[in-house]
């Protein structure tokens, strides 16, 4: 068995979701690694919230709402963001993922509630 193939990391935080007179959607608002199945998720879901902004722009103006829809997204995204970013930094590190085998092994239910938190499953 060889060793794993390093692709990343491929995510990309963007800090804003865009600027004055610009809403950014998609990859170009942040890419996701998709560890967890997250970006067309969210690709989708921005497009649709940066166009609630979009029809905001054209009622109001351009006042603040790259400014809106950022916070629209870290409403919507930020929870699946720090998630993301947790999961990755514990894949890369062997001492973490031994961690993380032994929790699942003693507590199956956190294993489950995580998959289903990863998934955007709600089981009742």
């Amino acid at each position: 068995v060889t060793g794993p193939s390093i692709l990343g990391p491929l995510a990309v935080d963007a800090t804003d979701a865009g600027l004055p007179g610009l809403l950014l959607a998609g990859d170009a608002a942040g890419f996701i690694d998709p560890m967890t199945g997250d970006g067309l998720r969210f690709a989708f879901r921005g497009g649709e919230l940066a166009a609630v902004e979009a029809l905001r722009i054209l009622e109001h103006g351009w006042q603040d709402a790259h400014s809106e829809l950022a916070r629209a997204r870290r409403r919507e995204f930020g929870g699946k963001w720090r998630f993301n970013r947790t999961l990755r930094a514990a894949a890369a590190s062997p001492g973490a993922v031994r961690a993380a085998g032994r929790t699942a092994a003693m507590t199956p239910a956190l294993l489950r509630y995580a998959i289903r938190y990863a998934g955007d499953t709600r089981v009742a």
